[in-house]
């Protein structure tokens, strides 16, 4: 077959996977692959429909095919890197350390070029090297800073350093660059929830599901949303326990390890409430507010230019504030059930009223805690 024709079905191919259909993109990558075996762009084509496909150790195996036909060619090597940091395969640190080396290939194959780098940073983000990470990805910022994926991915780094301010500035510059971006909204959404925003940031993975349907993390973020409804409402149940302090605990503790196994029984239950939360016409507004500031996002390259994964994290003085209230309220109620249990002289009725009050302050900051909490 004529060279022609064979970029023109990798074309095809490469358009498909813009459109999401990925399936169809694949069986071109598979045709390519048939006619031409040791054509590196057909495993890449090939790799790239499979990770969407959440096909991810056949993506990899694609991908490695690519680098031994081609090792030659950057685009092999930081795309390798990229199936691995970016889905379920970096849970194996192993395999991401040849992500790490594979992006640095590619960096010397090409220094000047920004997916590279971008690479290289989400590969050292998921070995929690941040400050390599941060590096990697403002050099990436600096090549290419008009690319909304540079943006996203700087976002995604600087959520998992949990660092909301950042991410969140990070996402309003993908946004304003690419305003549909369904990866930028989810992870201002995250960024939402961090900041202790999380029925707004429900709002932005409903959005972020609508826009691409087949986005399997928008939809469990959503229904993530619903079992922390679930979370709150188990503590608000078990209340009446808390004169028995022993037993609320061990009671909370063991509804709060099932709940984050979420399970297939709840499912439907949790859904249901994330979209209830994500549908609210209040959290609706709200949400608006934070793409309204998106969109009149001014481009400042010199801010675009001195953005970092390391600056802004904040640190909640409140929450720090909380917990030493909470070690407070909870020794006075246990010296409260101590004194019950040994019989000590006094009002019974009035020590069993601390101790349930006690238990109950208690219970509630317990409550703020995670609905604010971060992720």
């Amino acid at each position: 077959m004529a060279e022609n024709d064979i970029d023109s079905m990798l074309v095809s191919g490469q358009t498909l996977l813009e459109l999401r259909k990925e399936e169809k993109a694949l069986g071109i990558a598979n045709k390519v692959i048939s006619l031409e075996p040791n054509n590196s762009r057909g495993y890449l084509l090939a790799a790239r429909a499979s990770r969407g496909l959440n096909r991810d150790q056949e993506a990899m195996r694609f991908a490695n095919t690519a680098v031994s036909l081609d090792p030659n060619n950057y685009i092999t090597h930081f795309t390798f890197s990229e199936i691995i940091a970016l889905s379920s395969l970096k849970k194996d640190k192993r395999l991401v350390a040849l992500a790490v080396k594979a992006a640095n290939e590619a960096i010397r194959l090409n220094p000047n070029a920004a997916a590279a780098y971008n690479a290289l940073a989400n590969a050292l983000a998921a070995l929690g090297d941040f400050k390599q990470a941060d590096l990697a990805i403002r050099k990436a910022i600096e090549l290419s800073p008009m690319s909304s994926y540079v943006w996203i991915s700087a976002s995604s780094i600087a959520i998992k350093y949990r660092n909301h301010k950042a991410g969140m500035r990070a996402c309003q510059f993908a946004l304003k660059l690419n305003p549909t971006s369904s990866a930028a909204i989810n992870n201002l959404g995250a960024c939402l929830n961090q900041k202790g925003l999380w029925t707004i940031g429900a709002v932005a993975f409903f959005d972020s599901a609508k826009i691409d349907p087949r986005s399997s993390l928008a939809r469990s973020n959503v229904e993530s949303i619903g079992f922390q409804y679930l979370q709150i409402l188990s503590v608000l149940v078990l209340l009446p326990l808390l004169i028995f302090f022993p037993i609320f605990v061990g009671a909370r503790l063991s509804v709060a390890a099932w709940l984050s196994k979420k399970p297939e029984k709840l499912r439907p239950l949790a859904n249901r409430l994330g979209l209830r939360v994500a549908t609210s016409k209040r959290n609706r507004n709200k949400f608006e507010k934070y793409m309204k500031k998106a969109q009149n996002q001014n481009l400042d390259f010199k801010e675009m230019r001195k953005w970092s994964v390391l600056k802004g994290k904040q640190y909640s003085l409140l929450r720090a504030m909380v917990y030493v209230l909470i070690a407070f309220f909870l020794i006075i109620g246990i010296g409260f059930v101590t004194s019950l249990a040994i019989g000590a002289q006094g009002d019974i009725f009035l020590r069993g009223i601390g101790a349930f009050i006690c238990f109950a302050i208690c219970a509630a900051l317990v409550v703020y805690l995670v609905k604010s909490r971060s992720y």
